[in-house]
């Protein structure tokens, strides 16, 4: 999604934009082309195991190929024409496979969160709360720029336009809407982790819960029959196109972290975030720290931890606080930042 963003804002400023990514399950090549992108899907090739070289052995099965095959078929995707803007964002990859495409490239931006591997690129971006250039020094070539922190958070328009609407207005006296995005897909299910936790949480009996999962979430079904078991009015929203909208009109968000976190940070919106994923885990200690989220830092901690955190939400004067701490945060500009950075101007 943080591509997508960054490629919306450069098409907006007359920069066509091609996509090259692998057709893993789930995949959102259709969305891609809706919002007007050239895609290139690449083969899986399923008997990988990374080959020589191979960097974070965790993230290698996402690539779908070694580095090696992968610089070489975006290569030949690419053709011998310079590039003006190459964008690299998985976490597979590192200064290798980006010293093998920059020959044709004019700018060269890496979009990391781990901070663990080098990099071989004109611009770093990452913009995880707590993350300072700092982190990437080590990691980085000489002239390399690095930006870091969520004033160059990658969202998309409609954040910034929702802002003012949930801004302006006043905390209710409770808490009577729940907004459940525990991410697209939800490989672990914490979504009907989640809902069983409500069960429990001593929410008003009129506050409404919107449960968003994508068409491909596994646990879809699951989730359904929960939410058509729970004691509250509870609703699943499935591939909603005005996430914007619907987090500026909840009272708070239980969440993963990530840049869904950064989202609801931008509108205001209080939430209580929960780590589904250790590179979630820094992230969501700074915001935490910033005053902006309640923290739940495993799954397993969901059942019981989730009352408590609800309880501390449930007073307006601690959720206009987080309001206004998650806004201040990030204010909805970073893309224009990195743009600027990059120098595509308006």
């Amino acid at each position: 999604m943080r591509c997508l963003a960054l490629a919306a804002q450069l098409a907006s400023r007359g920069n066509p934009c091609h996509f090259i990514c692998r057709a893993h399950a789930g995949h959102i090549g259709a969305r891609i082309e809706a919002e007007g992108h050239r895609l290139t899907l690449l083969p899986l090739d399923h008997s990988s195991k990374g080959g020589p070289g191979s960097v974070n052995d965790d993230y290698q099965s996402w690539l779908g190929g070694t580095w090696q095959v992968d610089a070489e078929q975006t290569r030949a995707v690419l053709g011998t024409d310079m590039t003006a803007l190459l964008v690299v964002d998985h976490y597979a990859l590192d200064g290798k496979w980006e010293s093998a495409l920059k020959p044709n490239t004019q700018t060269l931006l890496a979009i990391d969160d781990l901070a663990n591997r080098s990099h071989s690129c004109d611009f770093l971006l990452d913009h995880n709360a707590g993350r300072v250039a700092a982190d990437y020094t080590r990691f980085l070539p000489g002239q390399a720029i690095c930006l870091a922190g969520p004033e160059f958070a990658l969202l998309r328009p409609e954040f910034l336009a929702a802002r003012g609407e949930r801004l302006g207005r006043a905390c209710k006296p409770r808490i009577l809407s729940v907004l459940v995005n525990m991410g697209g897909v939800d490989h672990v299910n914490a979504t009907s982790m989640v809902l069983r936790a409500l069960r429990n949480c001593g929410l008003s009996s009129d506050c409404q819960i919107s449960v968003v999962l994508g068409l491909n979430a596994p646990w879809l079904s699951e989730v359904v029959g929960l939410a058509g078991q729970s004691a509250l009015p509870c609703q699943v929203m499935v591939d909603v196109q005005d996430m914007a909208s619907l987090a500026a009109s909840s009272d708070i968000a239980i969440g993963s972290a990530g840049v869904a976190a950064l989202e609801r940070c931008c509108v205001g919106l209080p939430s209580v975030l929960v780590v589904l994923a250790e590179n979630q885990r820094p992230g969501a200690l700074a915001l935490h720290a910033a005053g902006v989220a309640e923290l739940i830092e495993s799954l397993d901690e969901i059942e019981v931890a989730l009352p408590r955190k609800l309880a501390s939400l449930d007073c307006p004067e601690r959720r206009s606080a987080a309001s206004a701490a998650a806004a201040k945060l990030v204010d909805g500009r970073g893309v224009d930042r990195v743009l600027d950075a990059l120098g595509f101007n308006q």
